[in-house]
């Protein structure tokens, strides 16, 4: 078509626009300073812009002209060869005939989600390469982008009408993605589209016009539906690539459709008229084809389980399949209908759905011989959960419990002990169980014994030393609690972390006074501590003072040793020697109760040493104070 019919059909266009605007009772033709267009001045429902007369490269359309509503586009840039992106206001609903027809030098057009149809040879030769189209466009008009630069596109997803021509003579066109509720591929569609490699025709689609496909020479794959009912003439004649297709059963008249070198794939058992001498080869049955399922089961979500992928086949392409009772737990099934390619149905595949695996397990409690589990509870409807135990160094696993609920009490285990417990969940139907994956293994223990053997093992006049032995198993530290005499209760006095610390001293005490300890162990599960039962109840005293004492050699030959008697003291055991390095010698035990001694037959002029200790005879034990030294010359 030359220049000069289409301006006819542009004149013919536009009378088109200003007819459809009859229902807006239009009366007269105005300008803008940058638009033509044509109005309704009664009803104000809004103008069809026939013309743009700037020059800018980048075009935003505004939503008014002189005060009225852009509803429409018609021709508007009719063989502009500046513009190179347009911005269309949401206010259109229509790009309408040749709006952009010719213009060679367009690379991108916004198109809002107002825009209902694409009119007739809108975008006809235009150098758009890529288009993005609302969901809200329904209907693509006759030739709408015939030889256009267009390389792909995806059809709207409620597209109702494709008209003829829509995209003949494509020549860059390499893919385009058919959706909508269409029911036919009009004639000459996508002829010539020699760049356009593969089409997937969706089901739905009953018909394809004549030449519809013609010369698409490059087409190397058409998956047709099984809707499909007749194809025109030449629909596939000149695709020299298209190797083999699969017919759909409904079809029987393909003579004179596809170019000789094409084989076509159809049922053995339908009628199809086809051309002499052309190459047929039968469907595969679908029954023959081998289908697995995982034999431990699909977990179960709550939502429909589709797991069947067939190896070497692609569904909605060689088969579709449907699935029965696929979403509770238990045993699902599936029917397979070959399609494409592929004939025949098999049915009666089942597959397990299983209950989930069992998450969150976790110790929540214990004692000296139990320890509680929990997890979290499974869904669908689960009858109950299996409990395994095992050693902490064996792999060997043993069935423990089967229980309804979520938690668990193992009992009668030995204290300080770790044991590995993992659960699964199960359900019963028919007689048969169903058995998700098993949790992850959880290590749990038991509060370590009581502490043994708490003792004291040094008093002085103002600290004690506490020792006790080590547990059986395992403990992260201990609590050391000292009666409280003001309190009348036991208050915590020392937390010892680390299982290897097995003493403590009590610093600044009173001296000569009783105090009271217990102890127990502790272990962490979750941030929480449990604790060992506490130890028996440990009496003990802190030491007499250190006795003060006075040496008087006031005759010959004998030094006098006095002191003043302390509190709690039972007794004092005095020393003496005759060597600075010498070994001492006791000159009285500890019964000794009185508060001087005097040793006689020393030699005059010699210095002899002396120390002196306080006593107190404690439930048996002697606790010893401190000592003095002091040194004496003899007369």
């Amino acid at each position: 078509m030359n220049i000069f019919k289409k301006s006819l059909h542009l004149t013919i266009g536009a009378f088109l626009c200003f007819s459809i605007l009859i229902m807006f009772k239009v009366n007269t033709y105005a300008k803008s300073d940058e638009y033509e267009y044509v109005w309704d001045s009664l009803t104000g429902e809004g103008i069809c812009l026939t013309k743009y007369k700037g020059s800018d490269e980048i075009v935003h359309i505004p939503d008014k002209v002189d005060g009225y509503t852009v509803f429409q586009l018609s021709s508007t840039f009719f063989c502009n060869k500046t513009v190179k992106e347009v911005f269309i206001p949401s206010t259109v609903k229509s790009i309408g005939y040749s709006v952009f027809y010719e213009t060679e030098n367009l690379k991108e057009v916004h198109i809002p989600d107002s825009v209902e149809m694409i009119g007739r040879e809108a975008f006809e030769k235009s150098g758009l390469k890529q288009l993005t189209l609302p969901s809200s466009v329904t209907s693509i008009q006759y030739a709408a982008f015939k030889e256009s630069k267009l390389e792909e596109i995806t059809l709207p997803p409620n597209l109702s009408v494709l008209k003829e021509h829509a995209f003949i003579d494509c020549k860059n066109l390499k893919s385009i993605e058919i959706q909508g509720s269409i029911s036919e591929i009009g004639e000459l569609t996508f002829n010539g589209c020699t760049s356009l490699e593969e089409i997937i025709i969706p089901e739905g689609i009953t018909s394809i016009g004549r030449e519809a496909f013609r010369d698409c020479t490059s087409l190397t794959s058409v998956r047709l539906p099984e809707s499909l009912q007749t194809i025109g003439a030449s629909a596939f004649q000149g695709c020299t690539a298209l190797n083999e297709i699969a017919i759909p059963d409904k079809v029987n008249n393909v003579r004179t459709v596809f170019p000789p070198n094409t084989t076509l794939i159809v049922n053995p058992e339908s009628y199809l008229e086809t051309d002499l001498g052309v190459k047929v080869e039968p469907k595969k049955d679908i029954s023959s084809v081998p289908i697995r399922f995982s034999n431990q089961g699909y977990v179960y979500t709550g939502k429909a389980i589709q797991p069947l992928k067939i190896t070497g086949l692609e569904e909605n392409s060689d088969y579709t399949v449907t699935y029965q009772n696929n979403v509770k737990i238990g045993r699902a099934s599936v029917t397979v209908k070959g399609i494409g390619k592929y004939t025949g149905q098999k049915s009666g595949v089942t597959f397990k759905i299983v209950p989930a695996q069992v998450s969150g397990i976790r110790q929540s409690g214990c004692t000296e011989t139990q320890a509680t589990i929990e997890w979290n509870a499974c869904g669908g409807g689960v009858d109950g959960y299996e409990v395994e135990k095992s050693n902490i160094n064996n792999e060997s696993w043993s069935l423990l419990k089967n229980v309804t609920a979520s938690s668990f009490k193992d009992s009668a285990l030995e204290p300080g002990v770790k044991y590995k417990y993992r659960v699964r969940a199960y359900k019963t139907i028919n007689g048969n169980k169903f058995y998700g994956v098993y949790s992850d293994t959880l290590i749990a223990q038991t509060v370590p014994e009581k502490v043994t053997n708490f003792k004291c093992t040094q008093s002085k006049s103002t600290k004690i030393q506490l020792k006790w032995d080590s547990q059986k198993g395992i403990s992260e530290g201990y609590l050391i609690y000292k009666y409280n005499v003001n309190k009348g209760k036991y208050i915590l006095a020392k937390t010892l972390d680390g299982s290897s610390r097995y003493s403590w001293t009590n610093n600044y005490l009173k001296s000569n006074t009783e105090y009271k300890y217990k102890i127990c162990s502790f272990i962490t599960i979750n941030g929480k501590k449990y604790y060992s039962d506490l130890s028996d109840e440990l009496y003990v005293t802190t030491a007499p003072i250190r006795p003060k004492f006075r040496l008087v050699s006031d005759k010959k030959g004998q030094i006098t040793v006095t002191w003043d008697k302390v509190e709690g003291a039972t007794g004092y055991v005095l020393f003496y020697k005759t060597e600075k390095n010498g070994a001492w010698k006791a000159l009285t035990n500890n019964k000794f109760t009185g508060n001087s001694y005097t040793k006689k037959y020393l030699k005059s002029g010699k210095k002899y040493y002396f120390y002196l200790r306080a006593v107190n005879n404690y439930n048996g034990t002697l606790i010893k104070s401190g000592t003095y030294f002091k040194e004496k010359t003899v007369k």
